[in-house]
C-alpha cells in the first residue's frame, strides 16, 4: 500500500511537472525559442508531493506548415512552434530524476514519468 501511495505521489508530480513545462513552453521562457535539451530540474512542488523532484526535458521545432486555405484558394503559410515536454518524478537520485544511479540512491525508489506534445501558433494564425 505504501508503494501504490508512492507511485500515485510521482506520477502526480510527473504530472505537475508536465504543467509547468507546458506553462514554460507557451508563456514562459522556452516561449518560441530552440529549448531542445533545456532541462530544469523541481525540487519544490508542493506539501503533497513534497520528498520528489521532478526532472523537466524540452524539445522543441519551429517550422513553417501550411495550416489552411484562404479565401482565394492560395496556402498561407504560417510558422508554428511544437515542444514535447517530459516530465520524470523520484524520490532519490542526485542531481537529476534521470541520473544512471538514481535508483540506487534509495530504498523503496520511485519513479514516474508524463509527457505532452504541444504547439504555439501566432495569434490571428490559428
Amino acid at each position: 500500500a505504501a508503494d501504490d501511495l508512492m507511485s500515485a505521489r510521482a506520477l502526480q508530480a510527473a504530472r505537475a511537472g508536465t504543467e509547468w513545462g507546458m506553462f514554460q513552453a507557451l508563456q514562459g521562457s522556452w516561449r518560441r525559442a530552440n529549448c531542445n535539451g533545456q532541462r530544469t530540474t523541481l525540487t519544490d512542488i508542493g506539501a503533497v508531493i513534497s520528498g520528489f523532484k521532478v526532472t523537466v526535458t524540452c524539445t522543441s521545432k519551429a517550422a513553417a506548415f501550411n495550416e489552411g486555405q484562404a479565401d482565394d484558394g492560395a496556402f498561407t503559410s504560417v510558422k508554428t512552434w511544437v515542444y514535447r515536454i517530459e516530465a520524470t518524478a523520484c524520490n532519490g537520485g542526485t542531481t537529476h530524476c534521470t541520473d544512471a544511479n538514481s535508483a540506487l540512491a534509495v530504498t523503496g525508489y520511485v519513479e514516474r514519468s508524463a509527457q505532452a506534445i504541444i504547439t504555439d501558433t501566432p495569434q490571428g494564425m490559428q
